[in-house]
C-alpha cells in the first residue's frame, strides 16, 4: 500500500548551508595565485628593459664601429681622453659617470669582442684581461701605448668611475734620460711639453 508524506524542500536538501553573511569565493583564485610568480617575473623583466632602453637612449656615448679604422685611430692614438665601455649598451654606472667626467673627455661604446680591421679584437690588440664581473671600461688618454682598464671597484658606481677617470687621465711628468725615452714620450706624440733644467736635471 502506498503512503503519502508531505516533505518540505529544505528537509531533503543535501547541500550544507553557508553561515549568514559569508561571501562566495571568487572563481579562479587558485589559478591567479599560481600565475602570480610568472606575472611578477614578467613585470620585473619589463622594468629592467625599460631602464636599459632609457639609459641607452639618454647616454651621450658615441657608438664606435669595430670596422671604422679612422674613428678608432682617433680614439686609440690621438691622445685625447676617451672613456669607452665594451659591449652593446652602457651600464648604469657608466651612464651616471658621464655628467661628472673632466671637461673634454668623450665617451664611447665599442664591441671589444668584435674583430678590428687587423683581424684582432680590441681585447687582443691591447692584450687586456677584462674583469670577471662588472662592466669593462677602458680609458684612452695621453697617447699611451695601451688603455687603462677600470678595476672592479672603480666601475661600481658613477661617482667612483668618474673619480678614477679624472685621476688616470691626468698627464704625467716623465724624466727623459735617453734618446729612446725622448722619442717615445715626446717626438712620437701629438703633444709634448719639455722643461729643460741646468745640470741635466729637471727643475723642481
Amino acid at each position: 500500500a502506498w503512503r503519502w508524506c508531505r516533505c518540505s524542500a529544505t528537509s531533503i536538501s543535501t547541500m550544507p548551508s553557508k553561515p549568514p553573511g559569508s561571501k562566495p569565493r571568487p572563481q579562479g583564485t587558485k589559478r591567479a595565485k599560481s600565475q602570480s610568480p610568472a606575472l611578477a617575473l614578467g613585470g620585473a623583466a619589463a622594468a629592467v628593459a625599460a631602464v636599459a632602453y632609457y639609459v641607452l637612449t639618454m647616454s651621450k656615448a658615441v657608438s664606435l664601429s669595430p670596422s671604422d679604422s679612422a674613428a678608432l685611430k682617433q680614439v686609440f692614438f690621438s691622445g685625447e681622453p676617451w672613456l669607452v665601455e665594451c659591449g652593446h649598451s652602457v651600464s648604469p654606472a657608466f651612464y651616471d659617470a658621464e655628467g661628472s667626467l673632466p671637461k673634454g673627455m668623450r665617451v664611447g661604446l665599442l664591441d671589444c669582442a668584435a674583430a678590428l680591421p687587423s683581424g684582432k679584437t680590441t681585447i687582443q690588440r691591447f692584450k687586456l684581461s677584462p674583469p670577471k664581473r662588472g662592466p669593462t671600461v677602458l680609458l684612452f688618454a695621453n697617447a699611451d701605448a695601451k688603455p687603462a682598464l677600470a678595476p672592479v671597484d672603480a666601475a661600481r658606481t658613477g661617482v667612483d668611475l668618474a673619480k678614477w677617470a679624472a685621476r688616470v687621465s691626468q698627464p704625467r711628468v716623465v724624466s727623459v734620460a735617453t734618446v729612446q725615452l725622448f722619442e717615445a714620450h715626446c717626438t712620437k706624440r701629438k703633444w709634448c711639453a719639455l722643461a729643460l733644467g741646468a745640470g741635466g736635471r729637471p727643475p723642481p
